[in-house]
């Protein structure tokens, strides 16, 4: 087998470099009156203040119903048909997501956006990727809220509270998949507004009663400011969807994610003896899962 030298592939590089430099509208001339990438100040995305819905009417005390009693919501059209929305109907008929033209952006629709529960209750989340370094599958078949061990962490705490995963309906939101490379506050601002639709469809087809806004899914939805005071002063609060029907009882709730991220500080913490940074982020750790234990408590009571 030949080979060729090493000087004779110094000789083509410059050569290619003359030709480049030399060419009308070359390349290299094109790049010069640009910005070069290593210059670029990149900045972190910054969250839209402005809310997707019409927004929540905090204050607002939350009064429940008698189970039995009607759900303020009232299903209309054909049941059948919403049976499983996330999933492709008989005759294979596409998803709610996949055939909504709002975002022709997307790269392609989350294959399974909504899953069916039992009581009703829906958990509102966002499992897709916002920063070009965390770009994440689609696990919307197999999984409810995100990954594994996402979807492990939520279960632990249903199941302390006696209550079955598989018994909450769940809508991931917003339903599509973007490259989080081109997309600016502005744009995941709009594509929330285009995908309230699909929420508020599930809201009164399946007769919600309770809403659980997860992470992100609450900051597109309410606005950054909002999501974060419901966070930190945690309780039930009256969630507008639409600006003719009633408001409906809604909760904020720290992402699976965060939570994980907190564990993976604590024990990297314990494994470098660092004994201080594991004590404050143990107490952290325990003070937020406490805290959203006692939320959800506090508005499955009625289901409990």
């Amino acid at each position: 087998m030949s080979t060729v030298p090493l000087a004779s592939f110094e000789r083509l590089l410059g050569d290619l470099t003359r030709i480049l430099q030399a060419s009308e509208g070359a390349l290299v001339s094109h790049y010069s009156a640009e910005t070069a990438p290593a210059e670029i100040r990149l900045r972190p995305l910054d969250w839209p203040i402005e809310p997707a819905l019409t927004g929540p009417a905090a204050g607002i005390p939350v009064t429940h119903t008698n189970p039995k009693q009607p759900a303020a919501f009232h299903a209309g059209g054909d049941r059948a048909d919403l049976n499983r929305i996330g999933q492709s109907g008989p005759g294979g008929k596409l998803n709610q997501n996949a055939l909504c033209q709002d975002c022709p952006e997307r790269m392609y629709p989350v294959r399974q956006f909504y899953q069916a529960g039992s009581i009703p209750v829906l958990v509102v989340y966002f499992a897709g990727s916002f920063y070009a370094d965390e770009m994440r599958r689609d696990l919307s078949r197999t999984n409810r809220i995100g990954t594994d061990a996402e979807d492990e962490l939520f279960e632990r705490m249903l199941q302390s509270l006696a209550v079955r995963p598989t018994a909450l309906h769940y809508q991931e939101f917003v339903a599509c998949h973007f490259n989080p490379e081109r997309s600016s506050p502005a744009d995941w601002q709009r594509r929330a507004r285009n995908c309230g639709k699909h929420l508020q469809h599930t809201i009164e087809t399946r007769s919600i009663e309770l809403v659980i806004l997860s992470g992100p899914s609450a900051v597109m939805l309410l606005g950054k400011e909002t999501a974060q005071k419901q966070v930190e002063q945690p309780g039930l609060f009256a969630l507008t969807v639409s600006a003719n029907r009633p408001p409906i009882p809604a909760l904020v709730l720290r992402s699976a994610s965060a939570v994980l991220a907190l564990e993976s500080r604590r024990k990297l913490a314990r494994q470098q003896g660092q004994t201080q940074e594991y004590d404050h982020f143990k107490a952290q750790e325990s003070r937020i899962k406490k805290q959203m234990l006692q939320s959800l408590q506090t508005a499955l009571q009625r289901w409990l």
